[in-house]
């Protein structure tokens, strides 16, 4: 490298390590860095020890191989907050790459200050609510973009060896993000497709046998990595009792994510059949099913198959509705500034490649066919794909907008500093209007936040005050009522780097997507409690936590089915919202 370039190379990371900085600043200053929801509080747990009281690798959601290495962490320097740090270095690494490759391919240096400029307001303006409550969905979406965006801005011209070490660092990213949340990943999979066929449209020789050795060795690399992740992850959980959970775990997911639990009185004959009573599905309703130790996976397979067969449809029988609806949502702006971003950078890239004089019509066609009519298509897909499956909650639906726009972004930025010359007018007009949207959704952003952030910490004093009071009395359990922690269609949440507190918790919840694992049992013999509605009626120091909101009519009536009556005294109060229960059999 001469020293023009080495001097060049070293400004361009200059302005990236400064936009990060100040980005990472203006955050931590403004704001605290959360978990947005329980789930990943959950992971945390289980990874830092305060679960079970060893750090586990094995936290369900992610695959084994970065699990054991954030557990592994934790068992050198147990009280640092590791997973916080984890998800806040990817969301940080990633707004670092994407300056530096930006603004590594912006001509001179004020369009290297503008394009700069450009990924702060989008940070600030789009990304940052998923930065501010972070959630491993979001992550693995970041961690794809910026994949796709390095990947599509690799200079043209290298082949072979040289182009997969060009590409060897977002293939790394996107095995990461692979291991983080593997379902997120493969919807996320059309859109790293469709980038790595345009990438591939750019060069002179497309076909020429070291070019595509590239791309098949790259395509390998990503290939070979999820392969071996995937191996090791199913040897983690290869023991017999790991393999009876993950079937009830599918299951579950199947019942609460996808279908629906029928009525038990509109529906008895269906639940007599598998010896379910009324008390029973009221369990599985208000999501406290580990209470009852007959309410297996194969009997949350069972419901899930029958609520289904009631829908009569199949994933082929929803696809007009499911097309129909993905049509209305883009034609009525469901989905507000992700979708205006997104159609003006689309309008943009047409007019940069048709504004070309030297490229012929036919080739210009060709450009637009595998760019934009490519990823029009596989956008479909990934959006047809949740949209039938009745799963659009905003982390997933700005996961897809977020990959989308970055995907965008890079290639007109690449279009621009191209052939194109006319293209600093045009790059002009788009960096003016991204700077100027970025500005405007700057303080909304913001706004939002903080009124989500206010929101969120009305809700955490509840499990604060439940946390205090469990705390004070140790030698004690506590099973909390699963839909008392939500409040609103909120759960409760943590800080990520406040009050750390690694140690174990003598409370759980009698459901939820770890009821009946391995780390449940081993969490439940820590305090001795061998059997969930044993240890509640029986020993003295269990007791269960319910909020006000709900009558505990459904722990009674569980005990009436088995002949046991019970008496349910309430022997304090958290709060004036919760009742701690005690549970008697009665003589």
């Amino acid at each position: 490298m001469n020293p023009t370039d080495r001097r060049s190379r070293i400004g361009d990371i200059s302005i990236a390590v400064i936009v990060t900085v100040i980005l990472i600043a203006v955050i931590s200053i403004a704001f605290d860095h959360y978990y947005e929801f329980n789930d990943d509080v959950l992971m945390k747990d289980i990874l830092s020890g305060a679960y079970t009281g060893t750090p586990n690798g094995l936290n369900i959601q992610m695959l084994s191989p970065i699990g054991c290495l954030l557990a592994f962490f934790y068992r050198v320097a147990p009280h640092l907050p590791w997973y916080g740090l984890f998800l806040c270095g990817c969301h940080y690494m990633c707004i670092l790459l994407l300056a530096y490759r930006t603004v590594r391919i912006s001509p001179g240096s004020s369009a290297k200050i503008r394009v700069a400029i450009v990924v702060f307001l989008f940070a600030m303006g789009v990304l940052l609510p998923h930065i501010v409550m972070a959630q491993y969905t979001i992550t693995v979406a970041i961690l794809s973009a910026t994949a796709a965006l390095y990947f599509y801005t690799i200079p043209t011209g290298r082949s072979g060896g040289e182009f997969i070490l060009s590409a060897i660092l977002p293939a790394l990213l996107v095995i990461l993000a692979f291991q983080i949340r593997t379902e997120m990943l493969l919807l996320m999979l059309p859109y790293i497709a469709v980038t790595g066929i345009a990438r591939w449209s750019r060069e002179k020789h497309p076909f020429d046998r070291d070019v595509a050795a590239g791309y098949v060795g790259t395509v390998l690399i990503i290939a070979v990595g999820m392969i071996v992740s995937f191996a090791i992850n199913a040897f983690s959980y290869s023991s017999g009792e790991w393999k009876v959970f993950l079937m009830e775990f599918d299951n579950r997911t199947e019942l609460y994510d996808y279908q629906y639990i029928p009525n038990y009185e509109e529906h008895m004959e269906f639940y007599d059949s598998i010896d379910l009573t009324a008390a029973d599905v009221a369990l599985l309703q208000n999501y406290d099913y580990a209470l009852d130790e007959r309410i297996d996976g194969a009997v949350l397979g069972q419901v899930a198959a029958y609520a289904a067969s009631l829908r009569g449809e199949t994933f082929i029988s929803r696809l007009p509705g499911g097309i129909r609806e993905y049509v209305y949502r883009l034609t009525h702006f469901k989905d507000g500034i992700y979708e205006l971003l997104t159609l003006f950078l689309y309008t943009m890239l047409i007019i940069a490649v048709s504004s070309d004089k030297d490229r012929t019509p036919r080739h210009k066609a060709m450009i637009l066919i595998v760019r934009v009519g490519g990823l029009i298509v596989m956008r479909s897909v990934s959006w047809i794909y949740i949209v039938c499956g009745r799963r659009e909650p905003d982390r997933i639906v700005h996961s897809l907008y977020i990959i989308e726009i970055i995907i965008l972004f890079a290639m007109i930025i690449t279009e621009f500093n191209g052939r194109l010359k006319e293209g600093r007018y045009l790059r002009m007009i788009t960096i003016i209007v991204l700077m100027a949207g970025g500005l405007v959704m700057l303080p909304v952003s913001v706004r939002r936040v903080r009124a989500h952030v206010e929101a969120q910490e009305q809700i955490n004093r509840f499990d604060r005050a439940i946390a205090e009071y469990c705390s004070a009395h140790p030698d004690s359990f506590y099973f909390e009522d699963v839909y008392s922690t939500i409040i609103d269609g909120d759960s409760f949440n943590e800080k990520m780097f406040e009050d750390v507190d690694n140690s174990i918790k003598n409370r759980d919840l009698m459901g939820g997507w770890i009821a009946n694992s391995p780390l449940y049992r081993e969490k439940l013999t820590h305090y001795g409690v061998s059997g969930v509605a044993d240890a509640i009626l029986n020993n003295d120091n269990v007791f269960i936590i319910c909020s006000d909101e709900y009558d505990m009519d459904w722990v009674s009536d569980y005990y009436a089915d088995r002949e046991i009556a019970v008496s349910i005294d309430r022997i304090n109060d958290i709060e004036s919202v919760y009742g701690v229960y005690e549970v008697n059999p009665v003589k």
